[in-house]
């Protein structure tokens, strides 16, 4: 798999420009609503703006304009198609950490992945109030133009563990030494483990949530399984339903120790 994913990234199926460029003006477009939208409810009872719309809106567009034969899976789309057969698919989430950009909190961005033939290949994040771009061009991963590689640490006090908010209902953490925090936005808790700030991420969501995140972690030296320790299924994500079990992320050296950490309540 992996000789798969470095010959995908050599022959650079998609733009890396076009995607860093579109993520970072989805940025700019989304800090003109910020403070300025109220949030209402889906039926799903998560939280939608103006802003989300209006960015789903221009980001789709602005995709299908130059790749009018890929596929967009995007959270805000009215029906949610069932990948088959074309082998590049996007995954856009325009605003991810609705919740906080709609209460002034500053943690959320525009994340974008890009599976080619059901694996996230190619990502990017940002976020705008920190000016932080998060990216993969298949082969590396950066902060900026910085290149990022996650590195093997010690779990203790001082530890970080990004975590849903539900975490203390559904997890048992008493053995995890360290401190964790929900910060509101998935793409990020997964950039702060590529950037060595969080040992590890436990999350929850769709392929919009996780996608571009995925490969930004990939390429910085991730692995990342169900917490039962079994195989993501990127091809069932691509259904558009939720994740049907919590997600483990950490670095590769670190995840037995952090996994070790995490009882599941039962």
């Amino acid at each position: 798999m992996k000789s798969r994913i470095t010959h995908y990234a050599i022959i650079m199926l998609i733009d890396i420009n076009f995607l860093k460029n579109l993520t970072v003006e989805s940025g700019k477009i989304a800090l003109s609503y910020f403070g300025r939208v109220k949030p209402r409810e889906k039926p799903d009872r998560s939280p939608v703006t103006e802003a989300d719309l209006s960015l789903d809106k221009f980001i789709t567009g602005k995709i299908s304009e130059k790749y009018p034969s890929h596929i967009i899976l995007s959270e805000e789309m009215s029906e949610k198609p069932v990948v088959k057969t074309d082998h590049i698919v996007w995954a856009v989430d325009p605003l991810d950490g609705t919740a906080a950009f709609s209460c002034g909190l500053p943690v959320w961005g525009i994340s974008i992945g890009v599976l080619v033939n059901y694996i996230p290949v190619y990502g990017a994040f940002y976020m705008p109030l920190t000016d932080e771009l998060y990216y993969s061009d298949g082969e590396n991963t950066y902060l900026q133009e910085q290149k990022l590689k996650i590195s093997p640490s010690v779990i203790d006090v001082n530890s970080f563990l990004a975590v849903p908010s539900y975490a203390h209902r559904a997890f048992d953490l008493r053995k995890f030494p360290g401190k964790t925090r929900s910060m509101g936005s998935i793409a990020a808790h997964m950039c702060y483990v590529a950037r060595n700030t969080a040992i590890g991420a436990i999350m929850r969501g769709h392929i919009w949530d996780i996608a571009g995140g995925w490969a930004i972690c990939r390429t910085a030296g991730g692995k990342m399984t169900f917490m039962d320790k079994t195989e993501i299924d990127w091809h069932e994500l691509c259904s558009c339903d939720k994740a049907k079990k919590e997600i483990l992320l950490s670095g590769e050296d670190n995840f037995d120790d952090l996994f070790d950490c995490i009882i599941q309540n039962q």
